[in-house]
């Protein structure tokens, strides 16, 4: 077959393949249809048009219905697709099938390949949207790029020592080479970077379950929730990111009860006092965008942006200028740009971001007109439970420049901007040996650091051209 257009099918979207699924199949195999089609997470946005489709995206799909209603039959999954959409039934090889297929829902159709020849394996569809364009972040589109980062992390996992019987969890500890103590933190950092990376490495395959479940254990009962690597007891943060790791990791009924876990850590907050009992503009950030992950939107949500926009400064004609340090007066970008990013998408969830852009313009401006410098706060917190008072501290680190491009894209600013472009291909060219530290103590490598860069990458990518 010589190389031609993709075709279009119109009806191969989602939310059809998903009607398709509860139609033909029993209750347990529905399942995965409620999960493409109704279910209100990550497949739910895409197929709505507010999120790119990756081809990872149609990997997992492909592979989970061979998986779950046709129990590995790959021949008859190919079979059932060209029932369903008679457009595919001139096609026989099931590599075309699968390329247009995978083409459609990525919204590629124009796109001309070789149906024959296999698409390369180490760039994406979105790469080759324009043949003719050389992206300056090419990188970013070669699996060889993160195949290293997940090698290099996973060199770091943390294994249970048979020579020591207190040792027995799986995960990372926020100081990479500390390789005795897994922290519930870095270890929900790791599964994310796992996801991110698309991970294939082999230690990854082995030992998920462990780490998940390792991670699972160390959920607090009493308090409700988990705690940060070196916190006395549970945090709206820290809950945050182990809801989020859960959710990345497709372990739904956890994250669902750990995400519950969180409303609880919420509702009673007044139990967790901070220096001067305000709970920092980050951590608000952080539990915000949880709850728009999770497509949350009860009363916790405008409760978080009202007490997010009562810190913003504004100037006489009530625009925000800026958000500041936690406990001080000085400007912050990283406060400033995470303020942004949580907003807009909470707002944007409810499609209501016209009402919270044109206020941020200003931010904006400075924003882009302003050196992105690193920072980093610390929270004090005291905790009574059963009569006794609990103390810990906590370094915030801030690594500004991804805070602010993700921001910037998040506003809607072009990915070709020349300010988001340099500073990207500055952040790729640091890592060492494929992994990143915090630029304010650049000897330590830190799980954190990595994570936010590969979010950062991640919004990049998914953002419009």
């Amino acid at each position: 077959m010589n190389s031609h257009e993709i075709p279009l099918i119109e009806d191969l979207t989602l939310s059809r393949i998903g009607d398709l699924i509860c139609i033909n199949y029993d209750y347990a195999k529905q399942d995965l249809g409620d999960f493409i089609h109704r279910d209100e997470r990550t497949f739910r946005r895409k197929a709505n048009g507010t999120a790119k489709i990756y081809q990872k995206d149609v990997d997992w799909l492909i592979d989970s219905m061979i998986k779950t209603l046709y129990k590995g039959n790959e021949t008859k999954f190919y079979t059932i697709l060209k029932e369903w959409f008679p457009s595919l039934q001139r096609f026989n090889s099931q590599s075309d099938i699968r390329k247009i297929f995978t083409a459609n829902l990525m919204g590629l159709v124009s796109l001309k390949a070789d149906i024959k020849s296999p698409i390369s394996d180490t760039i994406e569809f979105s790469q080759l949207i324009d043949k003719n364009n050389v992206l300056p972040l090419k990188t970013l589109y070669q699996k060889s790029f993160y195949n290293e980062i997940s090698d290099a992390i996973f060199s770091y996992l943390i294994t249970p020592n048979p020579n020591n019987s207190t040792s027995t969890y799986y995960g990372w500890n926020r100081l990479q080479k500390n390789k005795t103590t897994p922290g519930e933190w870095s270890t929900a950092d790791g599964l994310c970077i796992a996801v991110y990376t698309n991970c294939k490495n082999t230690t990854y395959l082995k030992y998920r379950g462990s780490i998940l479940e390792s991670l699972w254990q160390k959920r607090d009962l009493d308090f409700r929730g988990f705690k940060s690597d070196n916190q006395m007891y549970p945090s709206l943060s820290a809950t945050s990111l182990v809801a989020k790791a859960f959710f990345m990791e497709r372990e739904f009924i956890k994250a669902k009860e750990i995400f519950d876990d969180l409303l609880y850590l919420w509702k009673n907050r007044q139990n967790y006092t901070y220096n001067n009992k305000k709970i920092p503009l980050s951590i608000l950030c952080y539990v915000l965008n949880t709850m728009t992950l999770f497509e949350y939107k009860g009363p916790e949500v405008k409760e978080i942006e009202e007490m997010i926009l009562k810190r913003a400064i504004l100037n006489e004609k009530k625009e925000i200028q800026y958000w500041t340090q936690y406990e001080m007066t000085e400007k912050s970008l990283a406060n400033t740009a995470c303020a942004i990013t949580a907003l807009v998408n909470s707002y944007r969830l409810r499609n209501e971001e016209n009402l919270i852009i044109p206020r941020l313009h200003a931010c904006e401006k400075w924003i882009c007109s302003s050196n992105w410098e690193d920072s980093f706060e610390i929270y004090h917190r005291s905790c009574t439970f059963n009569g006794h008072t609990i103390n810990d501290i906590t370094q915030f680190s801030q690594y500004t420049a991804p805070e602010c491009i993700i921001a910037l894209l998040t506003l809607g600013h072009n990915k070709k901007d020349p300010l988001i472009v340099n500073q990207l291909l500055s952040i790729i060219s640091s890592r060492k040996n494929g992994m990143w530290s915090f630029p304010i103590n650049s000897s330590i490598y830190q799980m954190w650091v990595t994570h936010e860069i590969l979010m950062c990458i991640d919004v990049y990518k998914n953002a419009a051209d």
